[in-house]
């Protein structure tokens, strides 16, 4: 992923990052906190199971308020190297999958559990739990799960309209940005970052928050305001 992104960058920005001496004193200052939607999962319920698949034999429990999801753990496995990994039988996750007669539990407390509901629904092709449409922080939390459990190019048809940029959100960009780089879509990212140096006049820094931050590097920042500075000198 970090290959790619920095091949995104080396395309569509200039590479003179050495010329660049911003936010020397950005981290002292207050910054706008963008509050993602899903740090409180919606529509589901802790005491119940989302049967995204009823015949599934694992059952995930996710995040702080043990979200439970019902899938089949060979469609995780056939995706994700991380999943493959865990139910090899070097695992303790592989050896309780072959001694239960039930579905198998796997507890992933540091997970966003509506993030997961929606990528464990696109793998398990239940159409109709697929949101057309996301909010910036829900997309960047999809993507964060995704990058972290090598979802990403599973979801790369789904996350194509998740994307799209909208120049009445500004705010929302870099959100966006920051998931355009995880879900590694280059032309997405072209987009986004096109309006944020065209459409923008405020502080990048201002539009940052720790999951931007976690999710790219500083450079990232200082390319764009790079960039920009050379769309107003034309």
């Amino acid at each position: 992923m970090a290959f790619v992104g920095r091949r995104c960058l080396a395309e569509y920005l200039p590479a003179r990052i050495n010329q660049v001496h911003l936010f020397n004193d950005a981290f002292t200052k207050q910054r706008q906190t963008i509050q993602t939607s899903m740090e409180n999962p919606r529509d589901i319920q802790t005491n119940t199971v989302v049967e995204i698949a009823p015949d599934g034999d694992l059952i995930l429990i996710v995040g702080p308020e043990e979200a439970k999801l019902h899938v089949h753990s060979m469609l995780l496995i056939a995706v994700s190297k991380p999943f493959s990994a865990m139910f090899g039988p070097d695992w303790k996750e592989g050896h309780d999958m072959l001694d239960r007669d039930g579905p198998a539990e796997l507890l992933l407390p540091e997970d966003n559990a509506a993030a997961l509901k929606i990528i464990c629904s696109i793998i398990h092709h239940q159409n109709r739990e697929i949101p057309q449409t996301l909010a910036a922080g829900d997309v960047l939390a999809v993507a964060v799960t995704a990058d972290k459990y090598d979802f990403v190019h599973a979801l790369r048809f789904a996350s194509e309209s998740w994307l799209r940029p909208s120049r009445d959100e500004v705010s929302n960009l870099m959100l966006l940005t920051a998931a355009a780089y995880l879900f590694q879509n280059a032309q997405a990212f072209k987009e986004i970052t096109r309006v944020l140096i065209l459409d923008y006049d405020g502080s990048y820094l201002a539009l940052s928050c720790k999951e931007v931050e976690s999710a790219m590097t500083w450079r990232v920042f200082c390319l764009l305001e790079e960039q920009r500075g050379f769309a107003r000198l034309k």
